[in-house]
């Protein structure tokens, strides 16, 4: 991302999230397999999940399966 990267979007987001009306789900999709960054992504609960780029038809599919449940 050209201005702020995926962590500092989300603390922004953080900030105005209760002003938000509607629920918003948010993935986070990240070339990184560093555990401290799957960790750190279980541990803030706007974010409905964490994939691992390349992104297969199967985990988007996956992904709106859950997100329609």
């Amino acid at each position: 991302m050209p201005v702020m990267d995926g962590w500092e979007f989300l603390e922004e987001y953080l900030i105005i999230s209760p002003m938000i009306p509607k629920t918003v789900v948010i993935y986070m999709v990240s070339s990184s397999v560093d555990e401290k960054d799957v960790l750190k992504a279980k541990s803030i609960s706007a974010l409905s999940g964490y994939l691992v780029k390349p992104i297969s038809s199967q985990n988007i599919m996956e992904v709106i399966l859950e997100v329609l449940n």
